[in-house]
């Protein structure tokens, strides 16, 4: 069914074999992709929208008040599961990070769901 294209020639969109791919991708794997990486100034906007203080982001992390102390304020790297920890913790309390999109990464709250009447 193939066709060799000559020089000159205009191929007719009918021409063109039709290809349909369904991606459903994974939401963990497309947030990380968007955001590789918290930082930590995501962190501090974060905890400023939940009104936490750093205790309370280090317990909700289960990890120690230095590590969020010291992540915050750059003055170690800490290990990339305490960064994936304190990432869940903003999460799970309905903290959303935004992918760059021409403004660059961002945090928001999640939008309140409805209740049904």
């Amino acid at each position: 069914m193939s066709r060799a294209l000559r020089v000159g020639h205009q191929m007719d969109v009918a021409d063109l074999p039709i290809v349909s791919l369904i991606i459903r991708p994974d939401a963990r794997r497309l947030r990380e992709a968007a955001i590789p990486e918290l930082m930590p100034a995501h962190c501090r906007a974060a905890r400023a929208l939940l009104d936490w203080t750093q205790p309370q982001l280090a317990e909700a992390a289960g990890l120690g008040l230095s590590t969020v102390v010291d992540f915050e304020r750059s003055r170690r790297a800490v290990s990339p599961e305490a960064v994936q920890a304190i990432s869940r913790a903003l999460e799970s309390a309905d903290v959303e990070f935004i992918a760059e999109n021409g403004g660059g990464p961002g945090v928001r709250l999640k939008k309140a769901k409805r209740k049904a009447k």
